[in-house]
């Protein structure tokens, strides 16, 4: 990889690499990214900018009992706001950052973004548009706030599903049947959840179709 010319190809599989660790539950190769990417042919600056990424999921994967990086949340936090303007960049940043902000700022920011943005969506913005859902609603239900749920899901179930999206719209029935169960203690909607955890593990994602499962019993 290091000896390919095309910096666009090893930032993508940069990206495809922390990612792939983050939803894999797989610490140890995460906390290796970031010496590889050191060793990249990357521009300076962008290593700097994809280092302090990678570092920011080893901090969104932090146990409950590891200490909080403030001083990392905060470098993280001014990355995004650095970006003059929403963009698909600031967006996907945004996105990926998401749990290290507060559930009352994210509130306020998503619903900002889903003010700019409407209808028709780009092939990619509907995908970003998707994980900013996704997470918004995660970061609701960790804290046992229901306020906004039903017009997150109704904004997610008008983007129409694709097999790139499945993923996406796996997770929103998912926390949309939570959002249900918890509220009403009726089964079908933990049936519901259920099958979510189910859909995930058969694609190969049985961390994280544990993760879901333990956020579902927590």
């Amino acid at each position: 990889m290091f000896d390919s010319q095309d910096l666009a190809k090893q930032l993508n599989l940069f990206h495809e690499m922390i990612v792939a660790a983050h939803y894999n539950g797989d610490k140890d190769s995460l906390k290796k990214i970031p010496n590889l990417i050191e060793r990249s042919l990357l521009p300076e600056e962008v290593k700097k900018e994809q280092i302090l990424i990678a570092r920011g999921y080893l901090e969104i994967d932090k146990s409950s009992t590891e200490p909080v990086n403030w001083k990392l949340r905060e470098q993280l936090r001014e990355k995004v706001f650095n970006f003059p303007n929403w963009n698909e960049e600031k967006l996907t940043l945004f996105c990926n950052l998401m749990p290290l902000y507060d559930c009352f700022s994210v509130n306020l920011i998503v619903q900002d973004i889903l003010k700019e943005y409407k209808p028709p969506f780009s092939k990619e913005l509907k995908r970003i548009l998707l994980g900013i859902i996704c997470n918004n609603l995660f970061l609701k239900l960790k804290i046992g706030e229901y306020e906004g749920i039903d017009m997150l899901v109704t904004i997610a179930d008008a983007i129409p599903s694709s097999p790139d999206l499945v993923f996406y719209k796996n997770n929103i029935i998912f926390y949309k049947n939570m959002a249900l169960y918890k509220s009403s203690n009726a089964t079908k909607y933990l049936k519901n959840c259920q099958k979510a955890i189910e859909i995930c593990a058969w694609l190969g994602m049985e961390t994280y179709a544990q993760h879901m499962s333990e956020f579902l019993e927590g």
